[in-house]
């Protein structure tokens, strides 16, 4: 037995669950209840580490004599380097998406990624649907602890992590991967709208409170307690998940959990990302956004987000990536002349330092490219844009 300590309504309760020898047991899922509170050690020990956003700018801060770009949230979206699609009434985009532009011909009509607040209700139902089916399909069976397509890819992260963070691929690695997430959803669920992204900078220090996390969508974000525990998700369309990979480099069963720290997730500020955007050059512009709204942003969502390698296995995930790749997006059209296919750093501890032939793998679930194939989102690979 296991001692848990449960919320039902306003009242703590203490309630022994049969979770076996391990709270993390294989066979959690026929006994334990998902409405409670939860340990959120197993993350805590596994989650990025946080520097200070002093000691981030110490170590990276470049910053350029030229202002950063403000956008200006209250108007319409800047305009476009390429020329944007048509839209329908769903909040789902006409144009080609990445992945089809491969098939031939050029990226002449880009897909504009929504902000999650610029799609219709059904627009969004339909995003979280397709994530939700993902879910439900079956694993190919080759990944170790997966149990569903989505999961899938959730081991492609946890494999990869050690070779992506903290060095020069972090970027376009990610860049790729949301692109590879898209086109599951695309070819094996049919969806048909955009890739949203999320705008964090307008819910800083308001996670929990972000159009996101309701009952209709990802489900509500429960706040982390003073007694370091979070909340398995009961709500939304993901209510009552199950995680098979992690906590750090396990496989056991857990739920589907979210810890907000709002002292975190306030540092994911426009005034964060406008510092971010007055870097100069690719290397500190790629340190700072790594350290600084990255890992804020994952460890103020927290519980399974927090946790380094299977950070996937909450399906936000995606439009958090989204967002920081919107970021470096913004930061490159500044000046495309020298920023698009700008790129410094090393590969790994030995202080390899990466090329624009480096192979960005995703461990077969798509095939391999190389960082120049995704570093212009206006390329043929890609061919997508952002709303603002």
């Amino acid at each position: 037995m296991r001692i848990s300590h449960v919320v039902i309504g306003s009242a703590a309760v203490t309630t022994a669950i049969p979770w076996g020898p391990s709270p993390w047991g294989s066979d959690a899922s026929k006994e334990f209840s998902l409405d409670r509170l939860i340990d959120l050690t197993p993350f805590d020990v596994n989650r990025f580490k946080l520097k200070s956003p002093q000691d981030l700018l110490a170590q990276f801060d470049s910053t350029s004599r030229v202002p950063a770009p403000v956008a200006d949230k209250t108007k319409a979206p800047r305009p476009i380097v390429a020329p944007s699609p048509s839209r329908n009434d769903t909040g789902a985009s006409s144009a080609k998406v990445g992945h089809n532009t491969a098939a031939g011909g050029p990226c002449t009509q880009p897909a504009v990624r929504p902000e999650w607040r610029n799609m219709t209700a059904e627009g969004r139902r339909e995003y979280v649907r397709a994530a939700k089916c993902l879910v439900d399909r079956p694993s190919e069976g080759r990944f170790q602890g997966s149990h569903n397509r989505y999961e899938d890819l959730v081991w492609v992260h946890h494999q990869m992590t050690d070779q992506l963070h903290g060095y020069a691929q972090f970027l376009p690695w990610h860049r790729r991967f949301v692109n590879v997430y898209e086109t599951a959803l695309r070819d094996e669920c049919g969806y048909r709208g955009p890739m949203p992204w999320w705008d964090e900078t307008r819910d800083a220090g308001n996670f929990a409170g972000a159009p996101v996390f309701t009952p209709e969508y990802f489900g509500t974000a429960p706040i982390r307690t003073r007694e370091g525990r979070g909340g398995c998700i009961t709500d939304g369309v993901f209510s009552g998940m199950l995680v098979h990979i992690g906590p750090g480099t396990a496989f056991e069963e857990h739920c589907l959990s979210r810890a907000v720290d709002e002292s975190l997730t306030r540092e994911v500020s426009q005034a964060t990302i406008n510092q971010v955007l007055r870097q100069s050059n690719f290397e500190s512009f790629a340190g700072l956004i790594e350290g600084w709204p990255h890992a804020y942003g994952h460890n103020g969502v927290g519980a399974v987000m927090s946790d380094v390698g299977p950070a996937p296995g909450d399906p936000i995930f995606f439009l958090h990536h989204a967002f920081i790749d919107r970021i470096w997006w913004e930061w490159q059209n500044v000046d495309r002349d020298t920023r698009v296919y700008e790129l410094a750093g090393k590969v790994n501890d030995r202080n390899k330092r990466i090329t624009l032939d480096y192979v960005l793998t995703m461990r077969g679930i798509q095939p391999d490219v190389r960082v120049q194939d995704v570093m212009d989102t206006y390329g043929d690979t890609l061919c997508y844009t952002y709303d603002y």
